[in-house]
């Protein structure tokens, strides 16, 4: 949740001309790392990518700690992939975790300078309407249902419940409360459906601006993505 926090922070009070810059032109540079990545770019590459990724991260004034914090959680699960014996053969097991930090580092760095709402809408382009506006409710729905969990968690351990008491009534305890959000969820996506539908939802939430209009920073994330490109070609 902290790290989800994180990023819906960074995204709407970032100042830089990273966020400054439209969400196409950075969903340009994530397309060239996947691009590079599918190409079969040199081990060398992904060290080369990273590091100018990392300096996008310098520029957009991102505090690395997090982005670090964040990075990991893909970085683990390549890891076990890895040493899963399933890599292909010739294929260097850091070369499978490099290649997935890489993609990881653009996806974050995208998220983390782009309004959720920008970045949704884009989604729409190679997805339905139908389901992106999903993933846009489920994402924001996310964020609710998490800060109540952590209110009704703090609200038992304010009072004392199950302080000193076994650890299956602790378990019991953590259940009732996941049982809780459930309920609260379905109720939550019932009243978002009846209000789509007295709004005369027709199958696309409107995005409520340009995301894809040009800006004066587009050239950063541009250029950037030139960058990978060239690096991709130079370095096979």
């Amino acid at each position: 949740m902290h790290h989800l926090d994180f990023l819906d922070r960074a995204a709407a009070l970032g100042h830089s001309p990273l966020h400054r810059a439209s969400a196409l032109s950075k969903l340009v540079l994530v397309a060239a790392v996947i691009g590079a990545m599918l190409s079969g770019a040199a081990p060398s590459f992904y060290v080369a990518a990273m590091a100018l990724l990392l300096g996008l991260v310098w520029v957009a004034r991102l505090p690395l700690k997090e982005f670090l914090e964040l990075l990991a959680y893909p970085v683990v699960f390549a890891g076990v992939f890895a040493v899963s014996g399933l890599v292909p053969a010739g294929e260097a097991r850091w070369v499978v975790v490099a290649r997935s930090a890489t993609v990881a580092l653009a996806v974050l760095l995208l998220f983390a300078t782009t309004f959720y709402g920008d970045v949704f809408a884009a989604l729409r382009l190679f997805m339905p309407g139908v389901l992106g506006d999903v993933l846009l409710l489920t994402y924001r729905s996310f964020f609710i249902l998490a800060r109540e969990v952590q209110r009704t968690l703090t609200a038992i351990r304010l009072k004392g419940a199950g302080r000193g008491l076994a650890l299956a009534h602790h378990v019991r305890t953590v259940g009732a409360v996941m049982g809780l959000a459930a309920v609260h969820a379905l109720e939550m996506a019932e009243r978002v459906h009846r209000i789509l539908a007295l709004r005369g939802y027709r199958g696309v939430i409107p995005a409520g601006r340009a995301w894809w209009r040009p800006t004066p920073d587009d050239w950063l994330p541009i250029l950037a993505a030139a960058a990978v490109v060239a690096l991709a070609a130079a370095l096979r």
